[in-house]
């Protein structure tokens, strides 16, 4: 292929020659203005027009992430006591304290606890308690079947909104 276009230049005259080097060369500037000049310079002004929006969004997410830390760290202190105690306490409200059979305090902010015979939907409502009324989360848990239809035996780590 080189051989045939060396053969092909070298058939015309100097004044050809020159006639399509300028030719080539406009081509090739032609061909680099829109194929890389002008998509750099469309994603620029694309991206100047972004930069204010994404500005804000940024300015957004900085307060969001204070308020959030603001709203972990008093969700915090208006706990009335460790993880294990309000554990205790609510399981009295949801009328599951007979079924509640262990609780365990692991830190401060975090307790296991222990039901060997519970109605499902009760252990249900007593996590919305704890999770609406408290803040508290599960952090892990095991559900078996137990003795009976919606029976169940529940192995759960609640931990507090601080953590």
């Amino acid at each position: 292929m080189k051989e045939q276009f060396l053969a092909f230049w070298r058939s015309r005259d100097p004044r050809e020659q020159k006639l399509l080097a300028g030719g080539a060369f406009l081509l090739s500037l032609a061909l680099l203005y829109a194929y890389v000049w002008q998509p750099i310079r469309q994603q620029r002004d694309h991206l100047r027009q972004q930069l204010p929006v994404m500005n804000g969004q940024l300015a957004q997410m900085k307060t969001q992430a204070r308020e959030i830390a603001e709203l972990k760290a008093s969700a915090a202190a208006a706990l009335p006591g460790s993880v294990a105690e309000i554990l205790n306490q609510s399981a009295v409200p949801a009328g599951i304290k007979g079924e509640l059979t262990q609780v365990t305090p692991i830190a401060s902010d975090r307790a296991q606890v222990t039901l060997n015979s519970v109605a499902f939907d009760k252990w249900l409502g007593w996590v919305k308690i704890l999770q609406t009324q408290y803040a508290l989360r599960i952090e892990s848990t095991q559900v078996a079947a137990a003795s009976g239809p919606g029976i169940v035996r529940v192995q759960a780590v609640f931990v507090s909104p601080a953590r």
